[in-house]
């Protein structure tokens, strides 16, 4: 095990592309993080430049107190497995899994008690004598891991392993990695654009954008005091709604009216805002609430017209229109309206998020 800190690290290409901006990021001994980001937000590139496959451009990078900038990756003492399982079509399982011990010329017995103890763990034993043709997506994402877990690296390194495989084997997958980290305690990076493998994996997840690292923190922390609109919306499906509106305080009494609705408002927790007179208030899908419009209006309520409605079996997405703005609302299945309905809208103010207009940086 080992721990993996970087220190300004920055990747800029020879024609001025600057793909990763000044991440620092300490990764415990025996910690599982997870790099999360859309696509092009430069998380692989962070991970190839941990496995020495990305040149570093500025900053520094350790392996517990080594810095290792130059050092090549075999001597890195890290394994990394990829999106494709890169398994050689014509040997077994077995022979793929003890092929890089073989480049090594370590002793036969070794070789069958490291690849048999990986196998064991990864429930491969009855696997050994097939070809990757004869394996399922899942089985072959299995024997790419065990490949590098014979190695007995000091870090593992995963760049979207699952991300071939239908939904499904990614569930089981992610038990499975998982569970394999718990055995083993190894120290594990971990990249991917699906939140909900950030989520239910990470010890910790960074959460990157355009190069930059947006917030670091425990899954939990992240998703319920996001640091940004950016991170607000990404985390979390549906993502979470937004809505610019103003402020307006009287008698001790704090409220938001949307843009989309000036004479509806939200009346918000005292100093809630702080000073600011204008904020894009935040609000997940399931913390709106959905009544009957009352007749002849409560100018105070927010309204919006229902859309679609979505049954996912256990509850259901509606889909609403406040003026130009979208939203969605979580509801239960049995309680839910239907289309082209008129509905009051229902917020709790202690599950609100506010947001600066300008920088979008959470108040």
């Amino acid at each position: 095990m080992a721990r993996v800190t970087l220190n300004g690290v920055k990747k800029m290409y020879d024609d001025g592309t600057v793909a990763v901006h000044d991440v620092s990021l300490d990764v415990a001994d025996g910690e599982f993080v997870v790099l999360v980001g859309p696509s092009g937000c430069g998380k692989s590139t962070t991970l190839r430049m941990i496995a020495g496959l990305e040149s570093i451009s500025a900053g520094e990078l350790r392996i517990d107190d080594r810095v290792v900038n130059d050092v090549p990756p075999a001597k890195r003492d890290i394994a990394m497995v990829f999106q494709s399982y890169a398994l050689y079509p014509h040997m077994s399982v077995r022979d793929n899994m003890g092929f890089a011990l073989r480049l090594q010329k370590r002793p036969k017995k070794e070789i069958r008690e490291k690849v048999q103890r990986a196998a064991e763990v990864l429930g491969l034993e009855s696997l050994f004598d097939r070809t990757p043709r004869q394996l399922s997506g899942g089985q072959r994402q299995r024997v790419a891991i065990g490949r590098a877990l014979v190695r007995e690296p000091r870090v593992f390194l995963f760049d979207e392993p699952l991300s071939n495989l239908d939904a499904k084997l990614r569930a089981e997958m992610r038990r499975e990695l998982a569970a394999l980290h718990r055995r083993l305690g190894t120290t594990m990076i971990y990249v991917t654009h699906d939140q909900l493998e950030a989520m239910t994996l990470g010890d910790r997840i960074v959460v990157m954008n355009q190069g930059n690292v947006c917030q670091i923190g425990i899954p939990s922390d992240v998703y319920d005091s996001p640091v940004d609109t950016f991170v607000a919306t990404f985390l979390g499906s549906p993502p979470m709604n937004l809505l610019p509106g103003s402020i307006s305080r009287k008698g001790g009494e704090t409220r938001f009216s949307p843009d989309a609705q000036p004479a509806a408002n939200v009346t918000l927790d005292p100093g809630a805002a702080g000073g600011a007179s204008r904020v894009i208030l935040g609000v997940r899908p399931e913390h709106i609430g959905i009544g009957a419009v009352v007749p002849g209006g409560d100018t105070g309520v927010m309204s919006a017209t229902v859309e679609l409605v979505e049954p996912l079996g256990h509850d259901q997405l509606v889909h609403l229109r406040m003026g130009d703005v979208a939203l969605i609302a979580r509801t239960e299945r049995d309680n839910g309206p239907k289309a082209d309905s008129s509905v009051s809208l229902l917020v709790d103010p202690h599950h609100v998020h506010l947001f600066d207009e300008t920088t979008r940086k959470a108040l």
